[in-house]
């Protein structure tokens, strides 16, 4: 599957009221066939930066666990969890690269734990203009180290 796709496949998510992590996840369809819909459900505590909290964006935590998914051993090994654990900070680089921050609260400027705050990034415009691009920078980012991993595309 091509990046565009799978950021077309996030954004669509992201429009049926799925969260960031969770739309994030969703433009990987290969990886949630090995875990059917549990991980989509288990994502629904990361959105807004884990259950409005606003800490690490949804979007990260969502690129976090399709990496886990894709990389990770599931066995306790050194050298796998390393491995993986550097696959992480490369997306946390790269997305703070572009964002300058990682963290749901400095990304938006609102408050999600209010009525007021929850109400203006419901607004089409802080959607729009942040949680969207997030989703698909995520996107990008997590596409391209499993690609880099693989060395191919992603069947």
């Amino acid at each position: 599957m091509v990046k565009e796709d799978r950021i077309k496949l996030a954004s669509a998510a992201f429009n049926n009221e799925y969260n960031c992590a969770q739309a994030v996840i969703m433009a990987f369809p290969e990886i949630l066939v090995r875990g059917s819909g549990a991980v989509i459900k288990q994502a629904v505590g990361f959105g807004g930066g884990m259950g409005r909290l606003q800490e690490v964006c949804g979007a990260v935590t969502g690129g976090i666990m399709v990496i886990g998914l894709h990389l990770g051993s599931g066995i306790p090994e050194k050298e796998n969890k390393e491995f993986v654990y550097r696959k992480v900070q490369e997306l946390g680089d790269r997305f703070r690269a572009k964002w300058g921050t990682i963290k749901c609260s400095d990304l938006l400027g609102v408050n999600l734990r209010t009525e007021e705050g929850q109400d203006l990034h419901s607004s089409l415009f802080q959607k729009n203009r942040i949680c969207h691009k997030c989703v698909a920078n995520a996107v990008e980012i997590v596409d391209d180290i499993l690609l880099h991993h693989e060395g191919q595309k992603l069947k």
